[in-house]
Order: C-alpha cells, then structure tokens, then sequence
C-alpha cells in the first residue's frame, strides 16, 4: 500500500478490509495478524469508515494482550483514525460498543510510563 496508495481504494471495493481483518484471528503465527493490523492502520487513514464497518475492531481489541507494546500502539493509532473520522451518527453508535473494551484495556494498564505513547493517542 505504501508503494502503490491506490491500491487502498481497490482493497476497499473488493471487501479487502474484511478479509484483512480475519487474518488477526489467526494468532498460531503472530506475524500474520501484525501485519493484518498494520494494514488496517494504513487504510484507516484513508477510509475509516470502511475500517470501522467492516473490520471486527472488537476482537481486535480483545485480542490486545496477544501482541508486543508497538503493536498495541498500532492498535490505538487505528481506532484514533476512525475516530477522527467519523461522520455519521451511526458510526458513532458503532464506535460506542468499543468502549467497555478500551476502558477495560486502561484500567488493566494504568498510567506507566511505558505505555505513555498509547495513552498521548487518546
């Protein structure tokens, strides 16, 4: 996507972010969701609202602990995106059910210094 940025728009006509998305369910190889996660980033900077419609952002999210600190910054530089870029209220109302989860995900984590990049996206 870096090296051909159209290529955003073809993955978003094709059902792409779907089928992006359940890559992250498949944690036996963790590169695989990473990378699937990094690409949803990329292309929520583009089309958020796609990301949000069609990508499970709350397995996602469940799936957190699974990953390394970068990747979990990754994470929250999605769901900054999308929320930046919302435009309806239905995509707000969608938005809402992630917040029990990202409320959880802070509580657990605190205020540490080491996840001092995570909470200066919020």
């Amino acid at each position: 996507m870096d090296i051909f940025p159209s290529s955003v728009n073809t993955i978003i006509n094709h059902q792409g972010v779907a089928a992006i998305s359940q890559k992250i369910q498949n944690v036996d190889y963790i590169d695989l969701p990473e990378k699937a996660i990094r690409a949803l980033e990329r292309i929520s900077t583009e089309a958020a609202n796609s990301v949000l419609l069609n990508a499970n952002l709350d397995l996602m999210l469940n799936l957190m602990d699974f990953f390394e600190l970068d990747i979990q910054i990754v994470m929250m530089k999605l769901i900054s995106n999308v929320c930046l870029n919302l435009n309806r209220e239905e995509d707000i109302s969608k938005l809402l059910t992630l917040l029990p989860t990202l409320t959880m995900f802070f509580e657990i984590r605190g205020t540490s210094d080491k996840h001092s990049d995570m909470f200066s996206l919020i």
